[in-house]
């Protein structure tokens, strides 16, 4: 089991597994780009490419075979995306690579598991999708000249965390991603046959010999209702004794803000460390940002103790990280990377994946742990892990620790709460992040559904941005 922090890492990586692939390669995600680069180094090459490393392997392996699962409407949505027509040729163009579009969830859901796995020997799994917009260094330079779309267009610092598992975690994950390709297609993938480990080349482990844990929200579409994400959250957040460290993207969900709150209120209980962007894009201030001011005025007011901190990083007085990252530890005991957003949609609406892994007695699994959580905050503080790591067992305390480094132009900033919504704006808002799907509706999907859907949520969205802003 290896961490990989930020684009860099996790592109690489997954460079190196792709181009060791034999027999089949699974592909779930969000989103995908055919153009995006895997590795930048310098002039640009088409085998660098997600796209033209596929086209190479695939030319010199006769028995490869390539699957690609997307969400079905993500494409119309995110305008800033690659056209559909333009992926969909690309990838068509090439033998033995299959991608499809994702639309057996409920109206309004996503298909929102990142996974990708090779001939079931290697997987990742995490917030990284395979697109445009998501490379970065862990320097997170605030004008990097490598930071570019495929298009050419620059974009801000971007921080992500995925995971890479080999082995029995692997190949389990492979039967995930078949499972879910069967619902979206009604078609059944067979197994790969037994080949060599693809783990990248001179990709560290940070673990080895670890059990790990698989956690699934689904909502119940084309199968069995899943909320293993929000249970392990819960259980999670019920067991934390002395610092429970998160990152994540989203902050929405008012069953995990009472779980917090409800820890915070306690004389002897544990900090509290939230890590998050400085604001919603634009697009979504008027939805999810009204509903995370809500919740994080909730959590300012239950901290009777001091022991929450909510912080947003920087690496200049005006460049911010944009942090897709879902991250949590609980103590030194469990952590654990994926999808899921701390949203309603992700504990129960929208499909997700997470891996956990839990310390059970291991000094060693404590170590990484303990190393994992004392790194991102190092990125975030501008500072050395073995510095952070210090100061905090000295202190005794982690919020005491980030406060006394949080110096200079890189650093984590507290995050300011917007002022409280309104009832009728809280109500808006919480249409784009529903609770439990209608089981009451069609199974499969059709053109007219999709087409009804998306307009739907662009009215939606002009009444929030309108009336509401």
């Amino acid at each position: 089991m290896a961490f990989l922090v930020d684009g860099q890492a996790f592109f690489s990586a997954l460079a190196s597994a792709l181009e060791r692939a034999r027999f089949q390669i699974l592909f779930l995600g969000w989103d995908f780009h055919g153009g995006e680069r895997l590795r930048r180094r310098g002039r640009r090459e088409r085998r660098d490419e997600l796209l033209g490393l596929l086209a190479e392997r695939l030319a010199q392996r006769p028995e490869l075979r390539v699957y690609g699962l997307g969400w079905g409407l993500g494409s119309l949505l995110a305008f800033s995306r690659e056209p559909l027509p333009r992926l969909q040729l690309g990838l068509h163009s090439l033998d033995r690579l299959d991608f499809r579009l994702d639309r057996c969830h409920p109206s309004f859901a996503c298909h929102h598991q990142k996974v990708v796995v090779v001939d079931d020997t290697v997987a990742f799994a995490g917030g990284f999708d395979v697109t445009a917009y998501r490379w970065d260094s862990r320097q997170h330079r605030p004008h990097d000249p490598r930071r570019t779309t495929p298009e050419g267009d620059r974009y801000g610092p971007f921080h992500d965390v995925q995971v890479a598992v080999e082995g029995p975690a692997a190949a389990a994950l492979g039967e995930l991603a078949r499972e879910r390709w069967f619902r979206a297609t009604r078609e059944r993938l067979p197994r790969p046959p037994l080949a060599a480990s693809a783990w990248p080349v001179n990709l560290a482990s940070a673990l080895e010999d670890v059990e790990v844990g698989i956690a699934r929200t689904e909502p119940g579409y084309g199968g069995p209702r899943v909320r293993e994400v929000e249970r392990l959250y819960l259980a999670s957040i019920r067991a934390a004794r002395r610092i429970l460290y998160v990152e994540n993207q989203y902050f929405t969900s008012e069953r995990l803000v009472e779980a917090l709150a409800a820890r915070l209120d306690e004389r002897d209980g544990p900090e509290l460390v939230i890590v998050l962007p400085a604001r919603c894009p634009w697009l979504e201030q008027a939805t999810m940002g009204r509903l995370r001011a809500a919740v994080l005025a909730r959590l300012r007011a239950a901290d009777r103790y001091g022991r929450l901190g909510i912080y947003a990083p920087r690496v200049a007085p005006d460049v911010g990280v944009n942090v897709h990252a879902k991250v949590m530890t609980v103590d030194d005991e469990l952590a654990r990377i994926g999808s899921s957003n701390l949203s309603r949609r992700s504990l129960e609406f929208d499909t997700e994946c997470d891996l956990a892994v839990e310390a059970a007695g291991r000094a060693d699994v404590r170590d990484a742990i303990a190393r994992l959580r004392s790194d991102l905050l190092a990125e975030h503080l501008g500072r050395q892990t073995e510095e952070v790591h210090a100061r905090a067992a000295e202190r005794g305390s982690w919020l005491r620790a980030i406060e006394e480094l949080r110096a200079g132009p890189r650093t984590l900033e507290p995050v300011e709460v917007d002022p409280l919504p309104g009832a009728l704006a809280l109500a808006f808002a919480r249409l784009l992040d529903p609770a439990a799907p209608d089981e009451r509706a069609p199974r499969g999907s059709s053109a007219l559904r999709a087409a009804f859907a998306v307009a739907a949520a662009a009215l939606v969205l002009v009444a929030l941005l309108g009336l509401l802003a």
